[in-house]
């Protein structure tokens, strides 16, 4: 059994439990606290360090680029980092391909990415305080997306009560000496009988509603696939809207209430004001979430140049690391050379 670092499943942020027979194409095994980052579409920033989830072998699909963990280093800091709009913005402007999911950085560009490594220390205390941040604009996010949500069902619930009587009831009690009689205005009038030329002008009504909706529906649609195809195409694709059908059949038997002109003219009116109000409200909760994702790539760009943090003269100077780390890597290459010696050597007995 395998723990399956994916693309797909990366969003989940937890990796799929595989058997031997289900790996049926190219993988690459990995280690806990390696740092993987995604070959495919960098614009989306995909990182993900290798955890324990259980006790089987990790290994991660070949859309991965693998940066193996050390004990000098932090496996969160270089994570972090490699999120930062610099590191995207060098790695899609050495991408190729099409566009979007079609887009691949060549491993070897990877190779060429400069990153400050400061002490050990440092790098923790880095990484506490960008958790501490996020997780508090983390929470004014969630609460920004649950603002607007509510909004949203306020919108429809004052569309509910305006055309229910609710919204003008106080209204009509207001000016009811000023109101229409029966006699003025027939009250109710059914499609299929005499009011049929009204019918007639309620279902061209409703025609032209149900179209604008149905353009509306299929631009969501076109961006819904827009961002599945910048995903990686994960999952099923968005399925089309189906254009609405709508014939004087439908709505035959439809009784349909007619206000007077005056209370018309102020549902009218109230709707538009409130509806004003909610639609500037839903704006100003966009920008704020926009501003939020700027908030937290200018964190990540702060913590990265020591302006976060403050330094500790005690830590171990980075040069001192940055010897250590060579000479791990160094030790490193000479093992694999070996190996790859022995295994020469094996080749030519065996031959």
């Amino acid at each position: 059994m395998f723990e399956l670092h994916s693309v797909p499943s990366h969003e989940s942020g937890t990796p799929e439990i595989l058997s031997t027979n289900d790996t049926d194409s190219n993988k690459q095994f990995v280690n806990p606290n390696d740092v993987l980052i995604s070959k495919t579409n960098p614009r989306l920033n995909r990182t993900w360090v290798v955890g324990n989830v259980t006790k089987h072998h990790n290994i991660a699909s070949t859309e991965w680029v693998g940066f193996d963990s050390s004990k000098h280093s932090s496996s969160k800091f270089l994570s972090y980092v490699l999120q930062t709009y610099r590191i995207r913005d060098y790695l899609s402007h050495n991408a190729s391909g099409v566009g979007g999911s079609l887009t691949r950085v060549k491993p070897n560009i990877f190779d060429d990415i400069s990153i400050g490594t400061p002490p050990l220390n440092e790098q923790h205390r880095i990484v506490t305080k960008i958790e501490e941040l996020f997780s508090e604009l983390d929470k004014g996010i969630e609460s920004l997306k649950t603002a607007r949500e509510q909004l949203k069902v306020y919108r429809q619930a004052l569309l509910k009560h305006a055309f229910e009587g609710k919204l003008t009831e106080q209204w009509r009690k207001d000016t009811i000496d000023k109101l229409e009689t029966a006699d003025d205005v027939q009250g109710c009038t059914n499609a299929a009988g005499a009011g049929s030329a009204g019918a007639a002008s309620l279902l061209e009504r409703i025609k032209q509603e149900r179209e604008a909706r149905y353009k509306q529906q299929l631009e969501d649609w076109k961006a819904a696939v827009k961002q599945w195809e910048a995903d990686g195409k994960e999952g099923k694709k968005p399925a089309k809207p189906k254009k609405p059908g709508l014939n004087l059949d439908n709505i035959k038997d439809l009784i349909v209430a007619l206000a007077s002109v005056y209370e018309c003219g102020f549902v009218a009116q109230t709707i538009d004001e409130k509806l004003s109000v909610v639609d500037d409200q839903i704006k100003g909760i966009d920008l704020s979430l926009s501003k939020s994702e700027a908030l937290r790539q200018s964190n990540s760009e702060k913590s990265f140049s020591g302006q976060l943090v403050p330094q500790d003269p005690n830590d171990e100077p980075a040069s001192v690391l940055l010897k250590r780390i060579a000479e791990e890597k160094a030790e490193a290459t000479t093992k694999t050379k070996k190996t790859k010696v022995a295994k020469k050597k094996i080749t030519r007995k065996a031959n």
